[in-house]
């Protein structure tokens, strides 16, 4: 009963994250969560690029992005799959995007509604720093007008629609912790401590009586220890 109450005070935390791939293409990102459980979290994340650049080409457009995420560990650690929604609206044109050849020449202005699955792996760099990659996969329904070019404004298409199935979230985000303990972490390191004093019990309840001088042993010489808590250890692991 102790053992998980401190597993779920653990998992009570808090993270803010950037995309660095949006940050990239100057989107401005940012990312929220939050997990309520052990193994379970709610990230919300939002996207807003309200630039035009030379020639009245953009990519406007805003997007919010909730999903839930059950990791296998603990929440923010190691690996996690979730279950996301996104909306938003967008005014694009005028750039080469390998999935949408004729964005190159036309302009599109509409909104989106979509949903999807992914999977995500959040690496440790510190105490208060992790880094997380995801990628998902799922389907975006869409309305919008089309424009004969992306710098003029005569409409070649009213309310056209169009559904797509395909990559729906993909980033590598810098991540902030705040009251981050990596609880895993530990309980891997408990698990090593128990394997070694075990390990350190059997040894010495068979351990020979003194050795005669000029003759070598394996426990005087610390080869075959070091070997054993090796073998040991990985075997554990």
């Amino acid at each position: 009963m102790l053992f998980c109450g401190i597993a779920e005070a653990h998992a009570q935390r808090l993270a803010v994250k950037s995309n660095l791939l949006y940050d990239a293409t100057t989107t401005v990102n940012l990312a929220l969560e939050a997990g309520f459980s052990a193994r379970w979290s709610v990230d919300l994340s939002g996207n807003l690029n309200p630039w035009t650049f030379s020639g009245n080409r953009k990519v406007k457009h805003w997007l919010v992005q909730p999903e839930i995420r059950r990791w296998n560990c603990e929440a923010f650690n190691r690996g996690f799959w979730g279950v996301h929604l996104l909306g938003g609206q967008y005014n694009a044109g005028g750039f080469r995007v390998p999935l949408l050849p004729t964005l190159r020449h036309t302009r599109y202005q509409g909104w989106m509604v979509g949903g999807g699955i992914s999977y995500g792996y959040h690496w440790y760099l510190g105490a208060h720093w992790n880094l997380e990659a995801t990628v998902g996969l799922g389907y975006i329904y869409t309305r919008y007008d089309r424009f004969e070019c992306y710098r003029c404004g005569r409409v070649t298409g009213r309310d056209e629609h169009h559904g797509y199935w395909g990559p729906t979230r993909i980033g590598i985000s810098v991540v902030y912790l705040f009251n981050h303990n990596n609880f895993c972490r530990h309980e891997e390191i408990l698990s090593f401590a128990r394997f070694a004093v075990r390990l350190l019990r059997r040894r010495f309840r068979n351990a020979p009586g003194p050795v005669p001088r000029g003759h070598s042993d394996d426990m005087a010489s610390g080869s075959t220890w070091t070997a054993t808590i090796r073998c040991g250890w990985s075997s554990s692991s």
